[in-house]
């Protein structure tokens, strides 16, 4: 992005650990890593928080 003379736009990088997972189901080790549909809205609530962006109303997962 940086090539492109994107180097000011801010980025959420959301993704599995470079350590060992351990194994089961894929619906509890997405969970556990906090890459189910709810891990990542509070991801992104919180990144948002921290840009200094707050949310009104009722955003989230109702999944």
């Amino acid at each position: 992005m940086e090539d492109s003379g994107l180097s000011s736009v801010r980025v959420l990088r959301l993704g599995i650990p470079d350590r060992f997972v351990e194994q089961g189901r894929r619906e509890e080790v997405l969970r556990i890593l906090g890459l189910d549909g709810r891990g990542i809205a509070e991801s992104i609530r919180e990144w948002l928080r921290s840009e200094g962006i707050w949310l009104s109303g009722n955003i989230g997962w109702s999944g």
